[in-house]
């Protein structure tokens, strides 16, 4: 309410409330359609738009998503045709969601997931982005063009940073194909190479031909994960670890940094998994306070 009065009270441009408007209506109805689904397990499914039925990426794409929903999990896809048509045609109706944008081409609904109230319509892509990430547990990246890609360094910008959970993030395409070897070449070459992003960058992501693989990866890292940077006081990094480990051994833990007050030492374990050296990664920090009751350890900012 205190933002509707400001915005009132700052006389701001009709144009910007119809955004503002829209925006809130896109979110306040996703989150009906999704919310008696929050139970279930989703992976998010991009690729190609333009993909024939006859194509070896079509009928893979069809076949993982019959694969994982048999394993209990949901698939959500951008609810048009080609790799989007085959997610929902290999989940079926009944385990299919459709996030549609609302485009002067390539955009109708599929046969599978029109009309159904799982079929979510959206008129702004940030929307659309947004609910992709926040009602999905994993992502798997078929070859596409430049939206696949859009999505795709997305959920790496955003896991990278902190600002998303940690995801599997799968990229794969049939046995004969090398789409994703020449991006990863490329990304190697010229990002890598020249110190634009870590090696550990690259481990946020599995590459791999096999749906069987893609799926294993997928389910294996839905596991109680714990995301650490963390302003130190008086517990030093290494007992930090062992209080973890004690609390509970099952715990996967993914070291960001640790930064002791007392040293004035930013330190970057090795621990269970890769580890992120940004320092502007997410603070779970309240989540870390209501896990250990430990005086010792104090919740500061990051």
């Amino acid at each position: 309410m205190t933002t509707v009065i400001r915005l009132r009270d700052e006389k701001v441009d009709r144009g910007d409330l119809k955004i503002i408007n829209t925006s809130l209506k896109e979110f306040r109805y996703a989150f009906k359609v999704f919310s008696p689904y929050r139970h279930i397990r989703k992976v998010a499914m991009f690729g190609s738009s333009r993909t024939a039925k006859t194509s070896p990426l079509y009928r893979q794409a069809k076949e993982f998503a019959r694969q994982i929903t048999r394993r209990g999990w949901m698939v959500i896809t951008g609810g048009a045709t080609g790799m989007m048509n085959a997610g929902n045609e290999g989940a079926g109706r009944e385990r299919s969601f459709g996030m549609n944008i609302r485009l002067p081409f390539e955009q109708e609904a599929n046969p599978v997931i029109a009309k159904d109230p799982k079929l979510i319509n959206f008129k702004y892509f940030f929307t659309r982005k947004l609910m992709f990430l926040k009602e999905s547990d994993a992502t798997i990246l078929f070859p596409g063009g430049f939206g696949t890609h859009d999505e795709g360094f997305e959920n790496l910008t955003l896991v990278q940073t902190g600002k998303a959970e940690p995801r599997p993030i799968v990229c794969i395409d049939p046995p004969q194909s090398r789409y994703w070897a020449e991006w990863r070449r490329f990304t190697e070459r010229a990002l890598l190479r020249q110190g634009m992003i870590d090696p550990e960058d690259l481990d946020l992501i599995t590459f791999t031909h096999d749906i069987y693989e893609a799926i294993e990866k997928i389910i294996e890292e839905r596991v109680d994960l714990i995301l650490l940077d963390i302003r130190l006081s008086n517990v030093d990094g290494p007992q930090l670890f062992r209080i973890i480990r004690d609390y509970n051994p099952q715990i996967k833990i993914l070291i960001a940094s640790v930064y002791d007050v007392k040293t004035q030492k930013r330190m970057i374990p090795s621990a269970d998994g890769y580890y992120d050296k940004s320092e502007g990664i997410l603070c779970l920090l309240e989540k870390i306070a209501n896990m250990f009751a430990d005086e010792k350890m104090t919740a500061g900012s990051c």
